[in-house]
């Protein structure tokens, strides 16, 4: 009865939306285990434990990991590419420096036909990153940004780029 009592008081503190994640993670878990992996129901349960994880301990590398989870998925049921830029876009706002961020950000908008915001965001990621160790897939990503809207001059350019930074 103290544990419970403890647990109500530690609770009031608790955000609503928080706490109907947690009730929700409780009630899907004996169903995740009844029904496998791979089920559209695994699927649900995973986006759940996302949203109350995130809740609990927001971070840009926790955002980040999530929006590739969805973006990279190995299951169809997992691949999720708004739920991969809600993610990547909460990371970005937790730390608008964080490493290949932009990069997703800007394939997503490339898939999305987004050709100009998709050219601002790899522009944006090679400024930030420079030489270093994830431009030369942004410069792969540009040239073919660059190449999907015509600009082959640029295209060819980002290519070379990329194969003399990719060793």
């Amino acid at each position: 009865i103290f544990i419970g009592r403890q647990l109500l008081l530690h609770m009031k503190n608790i955000h609503p939306i928080v706490l109907v994640g947690i009730a929700l993670c409780v009630l899907l878990a004996p169903l995740l285990v009844v029904f496998g992996s791979g089920t559209s129901l695994n699927a649900v349960g995973v986006k759940v434990y996302e949203d109350v994880s995130y809740a609990l301990a927001p971070s840009a590398e926790r955002a980040y990991a999530y929006g590739n989870r969805h973006f990279d998925a190995k299951h169809a049921d997992d691949y999720d590419i708004d739920r991969a830029e809600y993610f990547f876009n909460a990371a970005l706002t937790r730390d608008p420096k964080f490493p290949n961020v932009r990069h997703q950000l800007a394939r997503l908008a490339f898939l999305r036909s987004d050709f100009a915001g998709a050219l601002r965001l790899i522009d944006e990621e090679i400024a930030l990153r420079g030489t270093g160790p994830t431009s030369p897939s942004s410069y792969y990503v540009r040239g073919l940004i660059n190449g999907y809207v015509g600009d082959y001059e640029s295209a060819a350019e980002d290519y070379e780029a990329y194969l003399r930074t990719d060793s």
